[in-house]
């Protein structure tokens, strides 16, 4: 009981600690964050309470089943109640919650004594993904833990209800992100094909094994007619599945997880130390394991070669997607902790294990706390400008600063911290935003109107033109269009860095000839330019 308790203590501190941590900061910025704020409050407006900034004008609803609809639904629903930061912090505060909370119920089915593993998920959950804003994907990992750990209870008998249950939870992994769902119906398939031989050989369990992979068929079968609608809907010929990442630098960067540092390069020792612990505890319990394997453990195992096999050979960028060899990283990371759960730890390696994970959580909070509470106080002096927009207007939003490149240094190297941050301004003030990257794309909720797309318009060489740093934009010819108008710029960062360049000149040109300043924020930093009465559309 002492034992229990302590794990329990821990692990609720840990959990309390992060959260408050979200909590004191000005503003907990992400980068795609403000966008999915926006769009949900967009969402919000045009299904629940009208259309007060004439929305349907500029955009479309996307009513296709896809994945990417969980989070949206979610932040729309704390956006009817809350203020967008509160409702962002809430949103936040469930996510780094719910996730280390479902990898520990996980451990707990698989073995009653393995949550001394759980803190360690902090790591996972307080992520590089979480921080890009890639909440969908964060979502996934929880949804994927309760169907494991939900599947691993009852595979023995599924009755009709947990057949109900695993298949509703391979539904929200479709709603969530697709790369989760396919390794839960990998889940199956291993069981799946564990039936075969009982079929052809033992005549006594040949019906018992038969309506085992029909029950295992019913659970995939929704979600995965789902995936399979998406998937060659959106894949495209020239789109190769396969590829080839096998190499050292690969393999270096998977044991280290170098690729999920954020603000400075310290956070490396920290992830490195958190990989040494997952490979340890794996070894261990393989180590320690009776001959025949288990079952659960084959079937961790098995996951974990799938986990590789497509972090080293399968297409980074399939059906339209990114990222996918890196966020596979985080699964194969979550394989090897379940896998650890299958052993058995003695009192001292779970003390040790235990120690050592919150030790590391805690410098990791640490080390980023510098960096994110400076980057959440030129957010908030940001946020502060939204009342100086009419509500009803449109806005172009442009950065100098994607990465906070301020009092010459840079606040997030790896990560576009400021990219969207407009998001948090436009869910304030019911205003048409143009930097709404999600509309541009077939994966959201929301989609450009055709004839008034900005990414298409304004952008000038590539759609992204008006995300670059400077922005290359053309805002004089996107206000000839018919029906297309830009009310005011924001231009936020430091410009003299860019004097010379030849998309910033024509920027400025372009402001001089139609819009005026009207105001600058104490940090010299944000500027907002409106329209002047008199230029012609």
């Amino acid at each position: 009981m002492t034992k229990l308790k302590t794990e329990q203590i821990v692990f609720a501190s840990l959990l309390l600690i992060h959260v408050g941590y979200i909590w004191i900061m000005p503003v907990f910025l992400t980068q795609d964050g403000p966008s999915h704020l926006y769009s949900s409050r967009i969402l919000l407006d045009l299904v629940a309470t009208g259309d007060p900034a004439n929305y349907h004008a500029w955009f479309d609803l996307n009513t296709q089943l896809f994945p990417n609809w969980f989070s949206s639904i979610l932040l729309s629903a704390l956006l009817s109640i809350a203020t967008p930061l509160i409702a962002e912090k809430i949103f936040i505060s469930l996510l780094i919650i719910s996730l280390p909370l479902a990898v520990r119920y996980a451990l707990r089915m698989i073995n009653p004594t393995a949550a001394f593993l759980a803190p360690l998920s902090l790591l996972l959950a307080n992520s590089y993904f979480l921080i890009y804003g890639f909440y969908n994907f964060q979502w996934s990992i929880v949804f994927l833990c309760l169907f494991i750990a939900y599947y691993s209870k009852h595979r023995h008998a599924l009755a009709p209800v947990n057949v109900l249950v695993l298949a509703l939870f391979a539904l929200l992994l479709f709603f969530t992100h697709p790369v989760a769902l396919l390794l839960a119906l990998a889940l199956l398939a291993i069981d799946f094909f564990r039936q075969f031989p009982a079929l052809v050989r033992e005549k006594q369990r040949r019906k018992h094994s038969l309506r085992r992979m029909l029950t295992l068929i019913g659970i995939a079968l929704p979600a995965l007619l789902l995936f399979g609608t998406f998937f060659f809907s959106q894949q495209q010929s020239d789109n190769a599945i396969l590829t080839n990442n096998r190499s050292w630098e690969n393999l270096r960067q998977l044991l280290e997880a170098s690729h999920l540092w954020v603000f400075t390069t310290s956070e490396k020792v920290i992830l490195l130390f958190m990989t040494l612990l997952l490979c340890a505890g794996t070894v261990y319990a393989l180590f320690k394991a009776a001959r025949p394997l288990s079952p659960m453990r084959k079937n961790l195992l098995i996951l974990v070669a799938i986990g590789l096999f497509v972090y080293f050979c399968v297409n980074d960028k399939l059906v339209g997607g990114a990222y996918l060899t890196v966020r596979m990283t985080c699964f194969i990371y979550l394989f090897l902790l379940l896998l650890a759960a299958t052993g058995e730890f003695g009192r001292r390696l779970r003390t040790i294990h235990l120690a050592l994970s919150a030790v590391l959580c805690i410098a990791m909070l640490v080390i980023r706390f510098p960096f994110q509470y400076e980057i959440g106080k030129h957010a908030q002096e940001y946020i502060r400008q939204a009342h100086r927009i009419e509500a009803g207007k449109t806005v172009l939003p442009l950065s100098l600063s994607n990465g906070g490149q301020f009092a010459g240094k840079t606040l997030s190297p790896r990560i576009g911290i400021f990219k969207h941050i407009s998001g948090y301004v436009s869910a304030s003030g019911k205003i048409v935003s143009f930097d709404n990257y999600e509309a541009n794309t077939q994966y959201f909720p929301l989609r450009w109107v055709s004839s008034r797309n900005p990414y298409r318009f304004i952008s000038v060489g590539a759609p992204s033109g008006l995300e670059e740093v400077p922005p290359a934009v053309d805002i004089t010819g996107y206000n000839k269009r018919a029906g297309c108008h830009v009310d005011y710029v924001i231009l936020w960062g430091n410009s003299e860095a860019f004097k010379a360049d030849p998309r910033y000149r024509s920027l400025k040109e372009q402001l001089a000839k139609e819009y005026r300043m009207v105001h600058t924020s104490k940090n010299g930093y944000f500027r907002l330019f409106r329209k002047n009465e008199n230029a012609t559309e």
